[in-house]
């Protein structure tokens, strides 16, 4: 259904709360958000239904003040700096934002791609709502690490960042069969909820079978840990609501790569193309090793592929969570 189509979705927009793909530029800072927020009326009680996105907002919110500090600040000394995760954060550095490529949206009439944000745009400074439901930049590697550790349990080499029944209850089915069934068209027909992740539930062809977990971002995502083959898939295009198909397009227009790592974020946009097959494989592999034998599949499509030392292209996540 479009945006704005709903009483409520109308008095969302009025209250500039962000509704549809993320927007640094537009919700107001935590404190009036929630002020906001809760003038509007709830749309379910509690428990009834599983609804996406705006509870993952509120809890960044709590998060921040319960542990007195910025929820970017938070993420960053619990979550990015254990992982190593150095190109992911709510914004990017001027020294970095050449790798930074523009982001395309389709048009929802024509299907034509339109520029949606470009290198100097929305997440060329910080917001003033950090989310907890998207607007991450991160590149490959950084996701990679983040879907590792998940893999492993709450365990990256030596540290432990998350204890092991954290982790078990997040990639656990957590909704009963009415939610399920209300959240189908959302999530599909094979698909359930944890907490912050979905998971397979049932088997829908080769390559998705019950027990992988992971997000489909709609700027252009994908993150799939998969605990029976040890495996972690990330895709990374800069193409919004594409995901996990992105369209390939000229490669007169494609983006060249300029780090030796393989890495890349979550959202993006413009003109670009999929790399060939080898050089997607050969980021794959690079990764694969750095990452100790992480199985790594980094299918960038458009600009984020394989690149050198600095790291390498960033594009929008659209969650990670």
């Amino acid at each position: 259904m479009p945006l704005g189509v709903l009483p409520i979705q109308a008095a969302m927009d009025e209250l500039e709360l962000s509704v549809g793909p993320p927007n640094p530029d537009l919700p107001p800072e935590p404190g009036e958000w929630m002020r906001r927020f809760a003038s509007l009326p709830l749309l379910y009680q509690p428990g009834r239904t599983w609804m996406c996105n705006t509870g993952a907002e509120v809890l960044g919110v709590l998060i921040a003040r319960a542990s007195a500090r910025p929820f970017e600040s938070f993420l960053a000394e619990r979550i990015f700096e254990p992982l190593g995760m150095v190109d992911t954060g709510f914004s990017v550095p001027a020294g970095k934002l050449d790798r930074l490529p523009p982001h395309d949206a389709p048009d929802p009439g024509t299907g034509e791609l339109t520029v949606y944000d470009d290198s100097a745009g929305r997440w060329s400074r910080p917001p003033a709502f950090p989310s907890g439901a998207g607007g991450l930049v991160s590149t490959a590697d950084d996701y990679l690490a983040f879907g590792q550790m998940l893999l492993d349990h709450g365990r990256f080499g030596r540290e432990r960042i998350l204890c092991r029944p954290s982790v078990q209850a997040m990639i656990t089915d957590q909704l009963t069969a009415d939610q399920r069934t209300a959240a189908e068209r959302f999530l599909g027909p094979d698909r359930s909820w944890g907490f912050g992740v979905s998971m397979v539930t049932r088997r829908d062809g080769v390559a998705e079978i019950p027990g992988q977990f992971g997000w489909d971002g709609g700027m252009g995502t994908r993150w799939t840990s998969d605990p029976l083959e040890e495996m972690v898939v990330i895709l990374m295009t800069t193409t919004m609501w594409t995901s996990p198909h992105p369209r390939r397009r000229s490669s007169s227009t494609s983006a060249r790569p300029r780090t030796r790592r393989s890495t890349i974020d979550p959202h993006g946009s413009a003109r670009r193309t999929q790399p060939s097959a080898a050089a997607a494989a050969r980021a794959a592999r690079g990764t694969a090793d750095a990452m100790r034998s992480t199985a790594a599949s980094s299918c960038a499509a458009e600009t984020n592929h394989a690149s050198n030392a600095d790291g390498g292209r960033y594009t929008p996540a659209s969650s990670i969570p």
